[in-house]
């Protein structure tokens, strides 16, 4: 009885190493990072920006712990500097990191922020409500993180609400601090503030800071890359008839990254004549995992003792993310609320410098329309005042007239 217990728990043992799920070899990629740094950038009130190249900085890890990669050949394009990059080994469980730069403006897909203030001007000396709006807008095909949006406020003006279309709002001391949310791609989101303000003078606001992250420009762009490691490949021959071989090339994945195997070549050589020939060639898109193979075989006519061998062709594919930020928090352009007595305004345009100026021309004041159409009264009396000396000199002149004519009278007579 005790034997037949035995037998039982050892057969129970047996089954579950049988069963038990056995762990798969670890399939790996080259692994990619890159963060980019958008130099001088600046973002105007009206939704426009302007900024300088972008540096970015490119990581390449080797995540194996046990096989090395090699000949590692990085292509870059549209417009990116230098337009390759070569690293000769990468060790197990190690990291490079390599430079490039790209062109700013006209090149990259930016959010745009647009601040605008109702009304855009204030009657002076007089309580009023002003809404200030900031809208950032997202002009690209990717989610755009916005980090923090801030901006400071004068003493003029009183805060009273505000409402947002997304994420967290803080208040304090006269500054708002809008952060932690995220643009969807072609949206914008939007933050209302609203104050109360009596005027003495122009209202300056000063610019906004913006802090956000974008997906890496580079990760979007035409990147290419090829790398090799450890790998095992056997051609092998057999005589089917006297002169005719049969010839098989296999492929293993000895190691434990993904194969991308693009092409196999297959040559024979002729130890008599000292040369090679191609006698089979293959295109291929075959991804190889770690333990798997690839294989094929054909025939082929050779007198003789052939001696075969391949060649192959394949890279390590590879994964890649990483950001675009700016170098510094972004300023956006500030402007100016002007206060004048009936709010009438001009265009507005944009100065030198960071801010957007609206200028205004004062209306005449009540006293100084009385002094105008007093004046304009004043000149109407003139007017009539010299209609009276012309009849004067008139009449004087015809009385002289009349007195020569007397007088020449009087003598004719005589």
């Amino acid at each position: 009885m005790k034997y037949c217990y035995k037998l039982i728990a050892i057969a129970t043992i047996l089954s579950l190493v049988i069963f038990l799920p056995q762990a798969s070899a670890v399939s790996l990629n080259l692994e990619l990072d890159t963060t980019e740094y958008i130099n001088d950038l600046v973002f105007y009130s009206d939704g426009t920006y302007d900024c300088g190249n972008i540096t970015g900085y490119l990581s390449i890890t080797n995540p194996s712990s046990s096989h090395t990669v090699s000949d590692i050949n990085i292509s870059f394009s549209d417009g990116i500097t230098p337009t390759e990059k070569y690293i000769n080994e990468l060790d197990p469980n190690s990291t490079t990191i390599i430079s490039y730069q790209l062109p700013g403006s006209g090149t990259i897909a930016l959010p745009a922020v647009i601040e605008t203030t109702v009304p855009s001007t204030l009657d002076l000396n007089a309580e009023q409500e002003l809404v200030y709006r900031v809208e950032i807008n997202n002009p690209g095909s990717k989610e755009i993180d916005i980090l923090s949006f801030e901006k400071s406020f004068p003493p003029q003006l009183n805060y009273i609400s505000h409402t947002a279309s997304e994420s967290s709002i803080n208040w304090i001391d006269n500054m708002i601090l809008w952060k932690n949310f995220t643009i969807s791609p072609y949206s914008s989101e939007s933050l209302d503030l609203f104050f109360r303000t009596s005027p003495e003078s122009d209202i300056i606001l000063q610019p906004s800071t913006l802090s956000f992250t974008s997906p890496a420009i580079v990760a979007s762009r035409n990147l290419s890359l090829s790398a090799v490691t450890t790998t095992t490949f056997t051609v092998e021959k057999q005589m089917i008839t006297e002169g005719r071989w049969k010839v098989g090339v296999i492929v293993e994945d000895a190691s434990d990254f993904n194969y991308s195997l693009y092409r196999a070549e297959v040559y024979v050589s002729d130890t008599l004549l000292n040369e090679t020939t191609l006698i089979k060639e293959y295109d291929l898109d075959v991804n190889i995992q770690p333990d798997d193979t690839w294989s094929d075989s054909f025939t082929y006519d050779y007198s003789g003792v052939p001696v075969f061998f391949a060649r192959i062709y394949y890279t390590i594919p590879y994964t890649i993310s990483g950001n675009s930020m700016p170098l510094n928090p972004a300023e956006t352009g500030g402007f100016v609320i002007n206060s004048v007595v009936y709010g009438s305004q001009e265009k507005k345009r944009k100065n030198d410098g960071p801010y957007t100026t609206i200028s205004t021309s004062t209306p005449p004041s009540p006293d100084g329309m009385d002094q105008i159409a007093f004046g304009e009264g004043k000149i109407q009396n003139n007017e009539k005042e010299e209609d009276h000396k012309l009849v004067y000199i008139i009449a004087t002149i015809l009385t002289g007239l009349i007195l020569i004519a007397g007088i020449k009278y009087r003598i004719l007579i005589k």
